[in-house]
C-alpha cells in the first residue's frame, strides 16, 4: 500500500514478450477475456511493438501448424484402412456392450443409472462422430481443431505402440505440458496477487484478481482438445484392428527401397514373420 500508488499504470500485462508467446502458440481473440473494454493491442502503441504483434498474427501458429500436420495422419482415409468408418463401427459396438451390460442388470436403481450413462456416452462419442456437430462445437468455442485433425490426433492416441507414432505421441504429450504449464503459471500468479491485494483493482485498471481467475480457464488452452481426447478413448478389444498394409505402413518410419521389397516385406508379415530389424531407420528430418 505504501508504493503500489507509484506503480500505476503500469501493469503485467503491457508484457509484449507474454502476448508474443501466446500468439505464436495459437490464442486468439476470440478466446481471450476482454481487458477494460478495449483490445490487448492498444497496450503496446509504440510502433516496432506493434509491428511485433502483427507479425505474429500473421505467421501461421504452432496450433495452425500442428492442425495441418494431424491433417496428414496416415491411415485417415487410406483406401485399405479408414480409421473414421472403423472407429464409428466400434464405438456402435462399444455402446451396444454397455447396452447389454446395463439391461442385465438386476437392481432397477443401478440398471436406471447405467442406462443414463450409456446415453451419456453415445451423446459424447456422437460428438466426434458426426462431422457436423463437431463443426457447431468449434463455433461455439468448445473445441478448435478441424474434424479430421481431431481423428488424426485420436488415432495416434489409439495406436500409440506403434513405431510411427510414438514419436507423434510424444509431441502430443508435450503440447498438453505447454498448457498445463502455462496454466498453472498462471494460477500460481492468480493465488499472489489475492494473497497480496484482495480483491482491488490491478494497477492497470484491470479488474484484478477476478480477470485474472478467468485466464485459468479452458478456453485459454491452446490445445484443449489433446486434452479432451481422453474422451473418446474405447477398450483395446473395440479398437479397429489395422490391416496388414497398415501395418507396414506404421512400423517403419523409412525404408530404402529396392526392387519388390515391399512385396517381401508385405509377404513376410502375412506369414507373421519377423521383420528385418534394419528396416527401422531414423527418418533424416
Amino acid at each position: 500500500m505504501e508504493f503500489r500508488s507509484y506503480l500505476s499504470p503500469a501493469s503485467g500485462f503491457q508484457s509484449l514478450q507474454f502476448r508474443l508467446i501466446e500468439n505464436k502458440l495459437g490464442l486468439t481473440d476470440k478466446s481471450r477475456v476482454v481487458y477494460n473494454q478495449t483490445s490487448y493491442k492498444n497496450a503496446f502503441p509504440v510502433p516496432n511493438e506493434q509491428k511485433e504483434l502483427i507479425n505474429s498474427l500473421e505467421e501461421p501458429t504452432l496450433f495452425t501448424l500442428i492442425e495441418r500436420w494431424l491433417e496428414r495422419t496416415p491411415g485417415l482415409d487410406d483406401p485399405d484402412f479408414s480409421f473414421y468408418e472403423g472407429y464409428k463401427q466400434s464405438v456402435a459396438q462399444y455402446i451396444k456392450f454397455l447396452q447389454n451390460n446395463a439391461e442385465s442388470e438386476p437392481n432397477p436403481t443401478a440398471r436406471q443409472a447405467a442406462l443414463e450413462d450409456v446415453k451419456k456416452n453415445a451423446d459424447t462419442f456422437r460428438s466426434i462422430i458426426d462431422e457436423k456437430f463437431h463443426q457447431q462445437l468449434v463455433v461455439r468455442g468448445e473445441r478448435r481443431m478441424s474434424h479430421r485433425a481431431f481423428h488424426g490426433a485420436l488415432m495416434i492416441m489409439l495406436y500409440r505402440e506403434q513405431p510411427r507414432f510414438q514419436g507423434p505421441y510424444q509431441v502430443l504429450s508435450l503440447l498438453m505440458d505447454v498448457d498445463a504449464l502455462i496454466t498453472k503459471w498462471r494460477y500460481n500468479h492468480l493465488i499472489l496477487v489475492q494473497r497480496q491485494i484482495g480483491n482491488k483493482q490491478g494497477t492497470g485498471g484491470s479488474a484484478g484478481y477476478s480477470y485474472l481467475r478467468s485466464t485459468c480457464s479452458d478456453r485459454y488452452k491452446i490445445f484443449i482438445d489433446l486434452f479432451n481426447l481422453a474422451s473418446f478413448l474405447i477398450p483395446r478389444e473395440f479398437i479397429p484392428k489395422l490391416t496388414n498394409e497398415m501395418k507396414v505402413r506404421l512400423s517403419i518410419a523409412k525404408v530404402e527401397k529396392t526392387a519388390n521389397e515391399d512385396d517381401d516385406l508385405l509377404t513376410k508379415l502375412k506369414a507373421n514373420d519377423s521383420i528385418p530389424a534394419d528396416i527401422f531407420q531414423p527418418t533424416k528430418s
